[in-house]
């Protein structure tokens, strides 16, 4: 019976919890427990440099006392096309030059007009050269390679008062003419490509069509004895002065009155030269020929926004 009751005070004992013992500070070789893990610091992210800001390599050791620092390359913007303004940068460029690829301007050009009698004598028999001053305005569109030019122009034509003659007509009917403020209105459109010659300057050279009107009036009347070798010496005299002289009345009542055709078309060959002043203002000096049959010679001052 007393044994009984000392078995059931071991299970019940060995049942109940109990606190751990204490281990000796030298633990057995032969122990089971796992002594716990050093704590991980969790890494340290550094700050993305600009991507801007200089870029330095990894170095290490010997070789960072050598390793070049590489500094990031500007960005560059493309070029304003149609003009090399010296010293322009492209801080100065708008926002239209660079989007549109293009320039506009305005201008005023003066112009000498000529028309010789040589290239006369190809349609008259009896003509005179033709010389005088036109003015116009014009519009431009500058592009890296082109300008397109709009021009309304005026030019006082004032041929010279004296006797005409057609080809093909007798000399018994050469007539006597005087002009009365005889001005050609023209518009027309031209392309001018260009070529670098030196820092500023181009030569240019195109062409163009246009067309325009006709004012004043003619008043001739019949002239007698002419010929080629006199009609530049005409006479008003009632007095025969001999075959040197070609002779027309003074009664300008007699005279008859005619008018030119209202429309006249037009045909220009041009070659000049052109040379940026700033990046802003360009002169140009241009010759050429109009078909009908004119030379000019102009000066043409261009503003460029």
């Amino acid at each position: 019976m007393a044994l009984l009751f000392s078995l059931l005070f071991i299970l019940v004992t060995a049942s109940e919890p109990s606190a751990p013992a204490e281990k000796p500070p030298s633990a057995s070789p032969k122990s089971t427990t796992v002594a716990p893990l050093p704590a991980v610091k969790p890494p340290v992210t550094k700050p993305v440099p600009n991507a801007a800001a200089p870029v330095k390599p990894a170095t290490s050791g010997a070789s960072a006392k050598t390793a070049p620092v590489v500094a990031a390359k500007k960005p560059e913007h493309p070029p304003v096309v149609g003009s090399e303004p010296r010293g322009a940068t492209s801080e100065n460029q708008s926002v239209w030059e660079i989007l549109k690829g293009k320039r506009y301007g305005i201008g005023l050009d003066v112009q000498f007009n000529y028309v010789p009698r040589a290239f006369l004598s190809l349609f008259m028999d009896a003509s005179h050269t033709v010389a005088s001053p036109a003015a116009a305005l014009r519009l431009l569109m500058r592009t890296k390679h082109l300008d397109v030019i709009v021009k309304g122009a005026m030019w006082n034509v004032s041929p010279p008062d004296g006797v005409y003659l057609s080809k093909g007509y007798d000399w018994s009917t050469a007539d006597y003419a005087s002009f009365d403020s005889i001005h050609f209105y023209y518009m027309e459109v031209a392309l001018l490509w260009k070529k670098l010659l030196a820092p500023s300057l181009y030569l240019t050279w195109g062409g163009g069509l246009g067309g325009g009107w006709i004012t004043g009036k003619m008043h001739t009347t019949a002239a007698q004895g002419c010929r080629p070798g006199n009609y530049d010496n005409i006479s008003t005299s009632h007095t025969w002065l001999g075959s040197d002289y070609c002779y027309r009345d003074n009664y300008r009542e007699f005279w008859n009155t005619e008018s030119f055709p209202a429309i006249m078309g037009m045909i220009e060959g041009t070659v000049g030269l052109r040379y940026d002043v700033t990046d802003h203002l360009t002169m140009k000096l241009e010759t050429g020929l109009f078909l009908p049959g004119f030379i000019h010679f102009s000066f043409a001052l261009e503003y460029i926004f």
